[in-house]
């Protein structure tokens, strides 16, 4: 990851709990997701002064939560998780209602979001928002065991779209931000249908 093979010396100080604990947070992952894992296991390590506590309490964020953040960074960044279709496929006919049971079109592929992490322009802001998905992740993983997890959440959710101002947005970032409404919009309309059915 730091591309100096054989300085034991740089993680012997801070990373040799990180080395003892990585193993047993990767067991059982499959082959995309233990990749993405230990990406994000390196990148808080790399930046372990920026969070605000010890990286041991960010184990879960590349361990059982790991696919969880790496969604709310995909989401964040506007990333893929999908794998592309491969070059030379042959496009669905939409008059063609067979189906093939294995077809991987869909499968989960976590490559933009290890790109982001690891790009020299795009990992100081993809950093940020990893640090920031992994205490959210974090923080819901624990709210879930009470009764007010979900109020909690949407409080800082609401907290979060309160603070933005849209005046301040670069143009390029307009489209963007376009989408991301749109999802919050629809988010919103299957809570609200959510909380009625349940009321």
């Amino acid at each position: 990851w730091a591309k100096a093979e054989g300085e034991y010396g740089r993680v012997s100080e801070y990373g040799e709990q990180l080395f003892k604990d990585l193993p047993r947070r990767l067991e059982g992952k499959d082959a995309a997701l233990m990749q993405a894992s230990r990406v994000i296991a390196w990148s808080l390590y790399d930046n372990r002064d920026k969070l605000g506590g010890r990286l041991y309490n960010f184990n879960s964020a590349f361990g059982n939560l790991a696919s969880d953040v790496l969604d709310r960074v995909a989401t964040t960044l506007d990333l893929s998780t999908t794998k592309p279709p491969i070059e030379g496929d042959v496009v669905d006919d939409p008059d063609d209602f067979s189906f093939d049971l294995d077809d991987e079109d869909g499968e989960l592929s976590y490559a933009e979001v290890i790109e982001a992490l690891s790009g020299e322009q795009t990992r100081e802001e993809a950093v940020k928002v990893l640090i920031e998905a992994s205490i959210t992740a974090i923080e819901v993983a624990k709210g879930q065991k009470d009764g007010e997890a979900a109020l909690k959440a949407l409080t800082e959710a609401n907290a979060k779209l309160v603070s933005v101002d849209l005046t301040r947005a670069k143009a390029s970032t307009y489209p963007a931000i376009g989408k991301q409404l749109q999802t919050i919009e629809g988010l919103v309309e299957r809570l609200k249908a959510k909380l009625a059915e349940i009321s």
